[in-house]
């Protein structure tokens, strides 16, 4: 059940707040770890939030709430970026990361199995 506190005006739900829905439960883990993200995102998609708005709610939206979105929180050209390559979508638990790029250096790379 979403308590009215979920609720838009019209008895809609308010994606603004399904994001953090987990957290109005208490905290699972200490805020910026990361931790619970992929449930998080799971709850906000339960809620309806777009697999787009999601991924913006954890990249692009809290870049520009820090007032630092014209630097990160996507890709575009003269943007700083660390960037990660996966073999799926990212919101899927059976994605893999095959690469990681942090300011443009490959730092990691998923060994193929034998």
């Amino acid at each position: 059940m979403i308590s009215s506190r979920f609720r838009g005006r019209n008895g809609s739900r308010d994606r603004r707040t399904t994001a953090s829905f987990s957290r109005t439960f208490g905290t699972l883990a200490p805020a910026g770890t990361g931790k619970w993200l992929l449930i998080d995102a799971a709850i906000a998609g339960g809620y309806g939030m777009s697999d787009h708005d999601i991924l913006k709610s954890v990249t692009l939206n809290p870049a520009e709430m820090l007032g630092v979105g014209d630097r990160v929180g996507s890709l575009a050209p003269g943007k700083d970026a660390d960037v990660i390559i996966l073999d799926g979508h990212p919101l899927s638990v059976k994605t893999w990361v095959e690469g990681v790029y942090v300011n443009g250096e490959l730092v990691y790379q998923r060994e193929t199995p034998p």
